[in-house]
């Protein structure tokens, strides 16, 4: 894409490696109830992706690892910081990286993205997305806070609001 376009937020990465880390109901879910096309479930190539963009004139996108839900539970999703870094590494010019940070994992979770940061160089600028439920001063999300700041990694918190 030339011209500069539009920045997609939260782009999830759709390959079939990527796919493979999701909950067994997801065919359900995304064919059934939210009408995609059943042929997607197979995985979308990095290209393949890249030519959506295209098609919708986005021209940038942040890749998401997940964390979402506590592991063991039906819901749980966590994709490997690495499955990102490498889409990132392929294509610097098209995608960004964004890291989950599951609060129920404690400082082994915080160990892991500082493992991710350090040793994933396209992972170097990358924003760390705190789950909804949770606030900044959940204690496990203030452990991991002076930590990625030294890292220079910058810090985005969803928060439920209601």
């Amino acid at each position: 894409m030339s011209e500069a376009g539009a920045i997609d937020a939260v782009v999830n990465l759709w390959t079939p490696e990527a796919l493979a880390h999701r909950p067994g109901w997801g065919t359900g879910f995304f064919v059934g109830k939210m009408k995609m096309e059943a042929g997607l479930m197979r995985g979308l190539s990095l290209e393949e992706l890249i030519a959506r963009m295209d098609g919708a004139g986005i021209s940038h996108g942040f890749l998401l690892a997940h964390k979402s839900g506590r592991p063991g539970l039906p819901g749980c999703y966590h994709l490997p910081y690495k499955l990102v870094a490498d889409a990132v590494a392929k294509h610097p010019d098209r995608f960004h990286g964004l890291a989950g940070v599951d609060p129920f994992m404690g400082m082994a979770g915080v160990r892991s993205l500082e493992s991710a940061i350090r040793d994933e160089a396209s992972l170097a600028h990358i924003a760390i997305l705190i789950g909804s439920i949770f606030r900044p001063t959940t204690p496990n999300i203030t452990r991991s806070t002076p930590n990625a700041r030294s890292l220079a990694c910058p810090i985005s918190s969803r928060s439920a609001s209601r």
